[in-house]
């Protein structure tokens, strides 16, 4: 089994050792054992809850619900309906976002006529720009 001291847990982890310290203090992840001379050591187990960490705070969870839900009994199956949430978030997302894209596809064929759209067409299309908040600055740029 491999130890790895909080330098290299850090690195594999591609974080700080500062980081490593920080979860350390918070009780999110202690070392497995502290040598003799007193270095805190993490074994792969530690790694693994790194990434986990990692991975839970990239998709917005606070360090609070992280620790409360490494310390649950049954955090393999919260995390799985966790991840089963954000997968939906994002495929819904993923089609908001494909629908504005084809919106914009249809203004940017339509531009070389730009004479042809007729004036409830461009009050929908504005419209639609005002109530996605993504293509707001899209819309500044078309307007300056």
């Amino acid at each position: 089994m491999s130890k790895y001291t909080t330098g290299e847990l850090a690195r594999l982890g591609g974080v700080s050792i500062r980081t490593i310290q920080y979860y350390d203090q918070k009780g999110i992840l202690n070392p497995t054992t502290i040598s003799d001379g007193g270095r805190r050591l993490y074994t792969d187990k530690e790694l693994k809850t790194l990434r986990l960490i990692l991975l839970l705070k990239s998709m917005g969870l606070s360090l609070t619900t992280i620790k409360d839900l490494l310390s649950e009994d049954n955090s393999t199956q919260v995390l799985s309906l966790m991840l089963k949430e954000q997968e939906k978030k994002i495929q819904h997302e993923m089609t908001m976002t494909a629908d504005q894209l084809e919106m914009i596809r249809k203004v940017q064929d339509s531009l070389a006529d730009y004479a042809l759209i007729s004036q409830p067409d461009l009050d929908g299309i504005e419209n639609m720009m005002e109530s996605k908040p993504k293509l707001t600055k899209f819309r500044w740029w078309m307007l300056t």
